[in-house]
């Protein structure tokens, strides 16, 4: 049995189709909604969608809780259903592979991972997300990379500038192209220090070490950073696996939450300073 977990904000259509892929897969599955509070009453319009479906359970939370509580509020429910596997996967995700759960096994049989991540591909721009790191991040680079976001925060000017610009698709596209991750030499099932968020395989080996994949204490931004240190303390593994692949319409929520750039550059900034704080605390 392999449960997948989708976190909702603000999303219907798109989620309504990403569970219809999911329980298309070949394979033993089931699929849990935790719809985040959405204001735009997301979360009733797919509990009434899905009433009839008993292959699926949709979640109400009471108030937006963030990335981290809110898919931990879903894996809890998961494994009542005795999984060997969850998969924790945002709403913009497009699976584009029908034997997907039977490629999962394969890896688990071959490196019995506990933590494993697909080749992550965004599609408008091609970009690679996955591994994002091969090392963990050293506390002193934490500390350097919470300094510059905090002088970014101080200039508000430069800040509303860079925000303006990134309005324009096109040039918004170009960079995030000049970004792209130099993953095409790492080799199949290859251990890394830090995964991506977007779509993530926890196994039998997670299941038995953690009540949780990720840490409450943060709201957005650098869960997966911290589950690499989690891992690395419990000695297990974390898997980049590319014969896996998934597409990542990136940002759908986000965007929806967010009238403007700016506002949404200044949440991510403050969210990552709060989350970065909360990683450091596991070098004390």
């Amino acid at each position: 049995m392999v449960v997948f977990v989708i976190l909702n904000y603000m999303t219907t259509i798109e989620t309504q189709n990403l569970t219809k892929s999911i329980l298309a897969l070949q394979g033993d599955k089931r699929v849990i909604i935790v719809d985040n509070d959405s204001p735009n009453d997301a979360g009733n319009i797919l509990k009434n969608y899905f009433l009839n479906n008993k292959q699926v359970d949709v979640l109400l939370t009471n108030s937006n809780m963030g990335f981290a509580k809110g898919n931990n509020i879903g894996y809890k429910v998961a494994l009542k259903y005795n999984p060997k596997f969850v998969v924790i996967l945002n709403s913009d995700i497009e699976l584009i592979q029908d034997d997907l759960i039977a490629k999962i096994d394969n890896v688990y049989a071959e490196t019995k991972f506990a933590v494993m991540g697909p080749s992550i591909v965004v599609p408008e721009t091609g970009m690679k997300q996955n591994p994002k790191r091969m090392e963990l991040y050293s506390k002193s680079e934490l500390i350097n990379r919470r300094h510059k976001l905090k002088l970014k925060l101080r200039n508000k000017k430069k800040l509303r500038i860079r925000s303006f610009f990134k309005q324009f698709k096109l040039l918004r596209k170009a960079y995030l192209k000049s970004q792209k991750n130099n993953v095409e030499n790492i080799l199949n099932n290859t251990e890394v220090g830090i995964l991506h968020g977007a779509f993530v395989v926890f196994s039998e080996q997670f299941i038995t070490n953690f009540n949780e994949p990720f840490d409450n204490r943060t709201f957005f931004y650098f869960e997966m950073e911290i589950l690499g240190i989690r891992l690395k303390q419990k000695g297990l593994k974390s898997v980049y696996s590319p014969s896996i692949k998934v597409l990542h319409h990136q940002n759908l929520s986000t965007k929806k939450a967010f009238k403007g750039e700016y506002e949404k550059t200044i949440f991510q900034i403050n969210n990552m300073i709060d989350s970065i704080n909360v990683c450091l605390s596991y070098f004390e």
